[in-house]
């Protein structure tokens, strides 16, 4: 017991700094590299099933981020534009999709860890989550 009290000062800064320490991967969130980059999704998991991972094995699409806000969905043969912005909120970071298509924005929760981008519904309680890896995949400029 005496040694439970001598221990637990000097441990407890060292847990609450793992505890409280930020997330590398939120602030990459924000890297100009990102908010410049075309990613390729290379699969899913989640939804209404809860399923694992799941590799995409249909025809290839791209998130391509542009300067500014601008933004890129496309495959090979067809693209939709619009604008995006991430914004923090005290838990996520989201990421706000609008394209033509759409009458109302698209959030999504983003994160990134080591070269894999991840995508998560957010107002969706079966949300899947999309995976994405950076790509030199370049779409055609949109419209201004």
């Amino acid at each position: 017991m005496q040694l439970l009290k001598t221990l637990l000062p000097l441990a407890l800064p060292a847990l609450l700094a793992v505890a409280c320490h930020k997330d590398e991967a939120d602030d990459i969130i924000h890297d100009p590299a990102l908010q410049s980059g075309s990613w390729r999704i290379i699969g899913s998991s989640g939804g209404i099933g809860g399923f694992p991972f799941t590799a995409y094995a249909g025809k290839p699409f791209y998130l391509q981020f542009n300067a500014g806000n601008g933004y890129t969905f496309s495959t090979d043969t067809s693209q939709l534009c619009g604008t995006w912005e991430v914004k923090d909120t005290l838990q996520v970071a989201l990421l706000i999709t609008k394209t033509s298509a759409t009458d109302y924005p698209q959030r999504s929760v983003i994160s990134m860890r080591h070269d894999t981008l991840t995508l998560t519904g957010y107002d969706y309680t079966d949300a899947q989550t999309a995976y994405y890896v950076h790509s030199s995949h370049q779409a055609q400029p949109c419209p201004q």
